[in-house]
């Protein structure tokens, strides 16, 4: 009997152990999975610093360009034309001109040549009309023409703003009726784009020329200096080149020959009287020309004279 309750005895502490054995491993594995879980949830978040130090960057630098020029997102170089279409991932359909051109819905910068030849029933209503719309919308460069012949002409060179060129157009239909056009258009957004290009490329070369020029020797400051001259002045032409387009695209050439009616044939009569001036006048001049004769026609009379007595002797 004793036995058996020594061995029950034993049975019931071995299962105790066993149990409690269970138990602290099941804790043990609770743990290893919550360090399993915190050590993950510190990768996530030691992965997730970098990328957001990376966007407080990124925002902060394009917070500074903003600041840089003046709140707009677009780079505009003295309030002209916008360049974001040179630029990787910009759309090529945003409207590449200046707003007082977004009458062309053109994203090309183009200078425009036109020719026009013009008929008219009533020439000086239509010239008058002409002269109206120039000053409305450009200017004249030069003018030719006749009045007086048998059909008047006008051939006329005028510049108006490309903005308003289609708007032109329409208004010298009116004037007139269209005998031939022709329209010409120069693409300048390849130059201007190389000129941009030139234009950042010498400021980068002038910033690395003058810190050489700062931390460089004596000897090799007037060599720097003389690079640095060309870097200005080649910087200096590329401006020029960019204004210059923008001057050609700014205006439109239109040339615009102006022709009238051909005016009846007219009987002239001409002045009787004057057949009388020109007779007395030519008298004259018959007495105007025998006082220069005469000096001669004496000397001639004399020796004629002399000639015949001479003969009668011999």
């Amino acid at each position: 009997m004793f036995r058996i309750i020594s061995i029950l005895v034993l049975v019931a502490l071995v299962g105790f152990n066993s149990c409690s054995k269970k138990d602290e491993s099941k804790d043990n594995a609770d743990k290893q999975i919550q360090g399993f879980a915190s050590e993950l949830d510190q990768d996530k978040a030691s992965a997730a610093a970098p990328m957001e130090e990376k966007e407080r960057s990124k925002k902060q630098i394009s917070d500074e360009m903003n600041a840089k020029s003046g709140g707009k997102t677009a780079d505009a170089e003295d309030g002209n034309f916008v360049t974001d279409a040179f630029k990787e991932g910009s759309s090529s359909e945003k409207p590449f001109f200046h707003p007082q051109f977004s009458a062309l819905k053109n994203a090309r910068l183009l200078e425009y040549t036109l020719s026009l030849s013009l008929e008219t029933k009533n020439f000086s209503i239509s010239r008058a009309a002409l002269l109206d719309i120039t000053a409305k919308r450009g200017f004249i460069k030069s003018s030719s023409g006749s009045y007086a012949d048998a059909r008047p002409y006008m051939n006329a060179e005028l510049y108006v703003r490309s903005s308003e060129l289609y708007d032109t157009l329409k208004e010298l239909d009116r004037i007139g009726i269209l005998l031939s056009e022709s329209v010409q258009a120069i693409d300048h957004t390849e130059d201007f784009a190389q000129q941009e290009i030139q234009i950042k490329r010498e400021a980068i070369r002038i910033a690395r020329r003058e810190r050489l020029v700062s931390h460089s020797s004596s000897r090799s400051v007037a060599e720097l200096e003389s690079m640095l001259g060309e870097s200005e002045d080649s910087s200096d032409q590329a401006a020029f080149e960019k204004w210059k387009i923008l001057d050609r695209i700014k205006w439109a050439k239109v040339t615009v020959y102006l022709t009238g009616p051909a005016l009846p044939a007219t009987v002239h009569v001409p002045k009787f009287g004057d057949a009388f001036t020109d007779l007395f006048n030519g008298a004259l001049y018959l007495v105007y020309i025998s006082i220069y004769l005469l000096p001669f026609a004496a000397i001639g009379g004399v020796a004629a004279y002399l000639f015949l007595r001479w003969r009668r002797k011999a």
